[in-house]
């Protein structure tokens, strides 16, 4: 218990130093990481506002769901998913903050 009083600015010099490190190491190496992985698909549905955009009233255009979706084939690993292009990749990943 002597060691914790004679030394307690050492000890927590040595602590916040590894709570320092950890945070580099998430914020350097495991989020990016996980950013990329989530910006390598894309959602082939279509949200609500952008259907809704085509299905207005005195619109001569029409929105076909279906028909869209059927233009993107879907990754094999996550159903309803599609390979992001690079252009949705590089808004994706600049969204996220990298």
């Amino acid at each position: 218990m002597n060691i914790f009083k004679e030394n307690w600015f050492k000890l927590s010099l040595i602590a916040l130093a590894v709570v320092f490190l950890g945070f580099l190491f998430y914020w350097f190496l495991i989020r990016p990481g996980m950013i990329r992985s989530a910006c390598v698909d894309t959602p082939t549905f279509v949200p609500g506002s952008i259907a809704a955009k085509y299905t207005q009233p005195g619109k001569t255009e029409s929105f076909d769901p279906v028909a869209f979706a059927a233009n993107y084939t879907q990754t094999p690993t996550r159903p309803g998913y599609r390979k992001a292009t690079e252009s949705e990749y590089e808004y994706c990943l600049r969204k996220h903050g990298l």
